[in-house]
């Protein structure tokens, strides 16, 4: 009866020890896994911070292409301005030439005829 009873409570002994190991493993398995759950959460929070930053970096680039855009139609617009008076000086220096060669003319013609004269 004595050897029963010792059995008996090396079998619960064991037991209990088996008890506790599983409980440990199974603690230790769900602190991991608040580990993972936390770890998921961080990463959810990272990726939606992401992409906020992806999104305003996209409207970001898109307003400065606009911006860009104006620019360039602001500067060809006074581009094309420039040219124009600059055509027109071209074009008044050369009537003011021409005009120049004209009057040249008659005052050598002048000249010439003054000569024949004396």
């Amino acid at each position: 009866q004595k050897d029963e009873l010792m059995q008996a409570m090396t079998v619960q002994s064991g037991q209990s020890r088996h008890l506790v190991t599983v409980e440990a493993v199974v603690s230790q398995h769900r602190s991991e896994m608040q580990d993972w759950r936390q770890a998921c959460s961080r990463h959810e929070s990272l990726h939606e911070l992401t992409q906020r930053e992806v999104e305003s970096l996209k409207n970001h680039l898109a307003q400065t292409e606009l911006n860009h855009e104006r620019e360039l139609q602001g500067l060809q617009s006074l581009t094309d301005v420039r040219s124009q008076n600059i055509t027109q000086e071209v074009n008044q220096a050369r009537v003011a030439e021409a005009s120049s060669e004209a009057s040249l003319r008659r005052i050598q013609r002048h000249e010439a005829e003054l000569r024949a004269e004396l």
